[in-house]
């Protein structure tokens, strides 16, 4: 006489499967993917190794925000990395006064933007905190926008450099160059 066992079955929605692809993706080169994978289990960011499947550029958040109009809101800042042609791959950081964009491994030999820094295989201490792939708010460091899948969906440091140099909209002027009619 044996007692029926019922097994939950995975989720398989998009959403879901897109997370398990880059949980796998990201820890799939780690000495001890186990560690990561527990850690996002409980909830807690994993520590993974920069320069071996990505790099990661840390950019103060008033390099990027400078550029957006008021309210600086989460859909504003996505909506700014998104038309500079990020749509991948961008964490926030605990605190939310950094981003991070992952990027080819080997970008940080040759990064040189000022005010940023990145983290690659040379760096002396190439840890990068990563928040579960399900992540997308707040409290605790968390993705902006979704995390990579694959070596396809890393940002080109290119494109960064766009992000950087992209200006605040002009304040609209009245039409008159002196005084007032």
């Amino acid at each position: 006489m044996g007692t029926a066992r019922t097994e939950a079955l995975p989720c398989t929605c998009a959403c879901h499967q897109a997370t398990d692809k880059a949980g796998l993706w990201l820890v799939s080169r780690e000495t001890h993917p186990r560690v990561a994978r527990e850690a996002w289990a409980k909830g807690l960011p994993a520590t993974l190794r920069a320069g071996i499947h990505f790099d990661a550029v840390h950019i103060p958040a008033t390099l990027v925000e400078h550029a957006i109009p008021v309210p600086r809101d989460r859909d504003a800042i996505e909506h700014h990395f998104r038309t500079a042609g990020i749509t991948t791959a961008v964490l926030i950081s605990r605190r939310q006064d950094r981003y991070s964009i992952l990027v080819p491994p080997d970008t940080a030999n040759t990064w040189n933007v000022p005010g940023t820094h990145c983290l690659g295989s040379t760096h002396h201490t190439n840890y990068l905190a990563t928040p579960p792939p399900t992540r997308h708010e707040p409290p605790g460091a968390h993705w902006l926008l979704p995390a990579p899948e694959g070596e396809h969906q890393l940002c080109p440091p290119d494109t960064i450099r766009t992000l950087l140099n992209r200006r605040a909209p002009a304040v609209a002027r009245p039409s008159w160059t002196t005084s007032p009619p």
